[in-house]
């Protein structure tokens, strides 16, 4: 399984859940973590890490922002496992700092763009007397492929 080192509040959990539902993946709420105030991004990033790791059964893959993928991997050191091979890390967007990371960073990149629009489309059609019901849409995020993700490990039994 994997879990995330979320440092922005619960917008993305949301999507994570439905996503695993429609893929038939198991949703642990207990995966997710939320930045608390009162520590920095990176600080909070690092100590959720150090916590999901040391689950009697700690997920191979996490998922977080990219500002705070350097206190992610801190953390996988940190415990006594490698960046991209035996645990993947997956950035939420793809900016620049993704590429220098060690090692380079997988990220996903949301077209902030086009769904920005998409949502101000929506949103005059609501107010013009549509029913909200009826915009609810999945879209694709690009993958970009880098060194700190790997292949699932085999299943154990």
């Amino acid at each position: 399984g994997y879990g995330g080192c979320a440092s922005k509040q619960q917008y993305g959990a949301q999507g994570d859940q439905g996503g695993r539902r429609s893929s038939g993946l198991p949703w642990d709420g207990a995966l997710v973590c939320e930045h608390s105030s009162g520590t920095s991004e990176e600080e909070e990033s690092f100590r959720q890490a150090m916590e999901l790791l040391q689950l009697p059964n700690p997920p191979t893959a996490l998922l977080c922002f990219t500002e705070v993928a350097t206190s992610v991997f801190q953390a996988i050191r940190e415990s006594g496992r490698s960046v991209g091979q035996r645990i993947s890390v997956i950035g939420y967007d793809d900016l620049e700092v993704a590429k220098y990371t060690t090692p380079p960073l997988t990220t996903m990149a949301p077209p902030v763009h086009d769904v920005g629009q998409r949502l101000v489309e929506m949103l005059l059609e609501i107010i013009g007397g549509a029913p909200p019901e009826q915009f609810q849409e999945l879209w694709e995020i690009p993958l970009t492929h880098r060194q700190s993700a790997a292949p699932p490990l085999a299943a154990k039994g």
